[in-house]
């Protein structure tokens, strides 16, 4: 049995190369005279992720890529407190599932931007956990971390770092010194 969180192909098997298939045609709808195109196979074979999302405290703001040209009214989206759907009219959903927390569907809203992604900013009902993940068990999309966010955990986790370590041991207090 063979498990990974990241996408991979088997090379060789008992020493031989293994032919590898050619890569599926990307499905194309033609809409309002235009060519739409879905990356289906980019993300059946899930070479890129499929939404980033950031998070504070209080919201989470999510950007799912989408074909180029697609409009709003080809764009499906659903929002209840704990579940998200996310797609464009006529295809699978591009992101569906059971969010980690509940949001506020009501103070939630979506806009398209660059005529390519869908930026979707959801209220926590909830103010303060950070979330591991936006849909549970969804592991297609990538956190981003802010720069207000990472030079947070820096500074907490610096003393572990640190040049000159402090050592509590059955209440004696060592100092150590890490050489280079």
């Amino acid at each position: 049995m063979v498990a990974s969180e990241k996408p991979f192909v088997f090379t060789h098997v008992d020493g031989r190369p293994v032919e590898q298939p050619d890569p599926e045609p990307m499905e194309v709808e033609k809409t309002d005279e235009r060519v739409v195109s879905i990356f289906l196979s980019d993300f059946a074979k899930n070479t890129h992720p499929i939404y980033f999302w950031q998070q504070t405290s209080e919201d989470i703001t999510v950007c799912v890529r989408m074909p180029e040209g697609v409009t709003k009214d080809e764009v499906q989206f659903r929002l209840t407190a704990d579940n998200i759907s996310i797609g464009v009219q006529g295809f699978p959903p591009l992101l569906e599932g059971q969010l980690y927390a509940p949001v506020d569907p009501e103070a939630s809203a979506w806009i398209i931007k660059n005529d390519k992604s869908l930026e979707v900013s959801l209220q926590k009902r909830s103010e303060g956990p950070m979330w591991p993940e936006l849909v549970m068990g969804d592991r297609r999309g990538e956190c981003v971390m802010s720069d207000e966010q990472a030079a947070l955990i820096h500074e907490r986790l610096t003393y572990l770092t640190s040049e000159d370590l402090v050592t509590v041991q059955h209440e004696h207090v060592y100092k150590v010194d890490i050489l280079s």
